[in-house]
């Protein structure tokens, strides 16, 4: 008797270790670590060549001319703030998530619809860089995105592209001594 009783411990500790070892890797419902603290994007901020980001009916525009230059092209042409770009570029290539999420819910559920924040970045190879922004998450831990070239859907943190939700006129280079091309 002790022979099987001290069997079963030993299987059932196995078990138990099994189990626990599968519920450490889980992480909450609809999320998944497979892409949680590796970028997204695969670039070098300097590879950059065309910025465009449409919200709704509203497109903003930017392109590098043959100096290296940003110049803002739509809604009007002017001069961009470079700083301002390449910090936002550089922010994009840099940029992680907080989790991988399955979904099983249409992509408008989490405010990714037509009417939603689209980025568009076209490197100097012509390799196009997409992303598309939506809500905020019901925990407001982050902002839920798509990558629809991976067909992958994430969770972003609140602090990503905070130059977004400035003015277009914000973009332009307000700089006194900047001459004209």
């Amino acid at each position: 008797m002790k022979k099987s009783t001290l069997a079963f411990v030993f299987v059932f500790a196995l078990l138990l270790i099994y189990v626990l070892q599968v519920e450490k890797k889980q992480t909450p419902h609809g999320m998944s670590s497979l892409s949680q603290g590796q970028p997204l994007f695969d670039f070098k901020p300097e590879e950059a060549k065309r910025l465009e980001i449409t919200r709704g009916k509203q497109i903003m525009e930017f392109d590098q001319n043959n100096k290296n230059q940003w110049e803002i092209i739509k809604p009007f042409h002017a001069v961009a703030d470079a700083q301002l770009c390449n910090n936002f570029i550089e922010s994009l290539s840099e940029l992680t998530s907080l989790h991988s999420i399955n979904r099983t819910e249409p992509l408008s559920a989490y405010g990714l619809d037509p009417g939603s924040l689209h980025i568009h970045l076209e490197l100097k190879s012509g390799l196009p860089i997409d992303l598309q922004v939506g809500a905020m998450d019901p925990t407001r831990e982050g902002l839920y995105a798509y990558l629809p070239r991976k067909g992958e859907l994430v969770l972003l943190s609140l602090t990503f592209g905070a130059e977004l939700n400035r003015p277009i006129d914000a973009w332009r280079d307000h700089s006194i001594n900047k001459q004209n091309h």
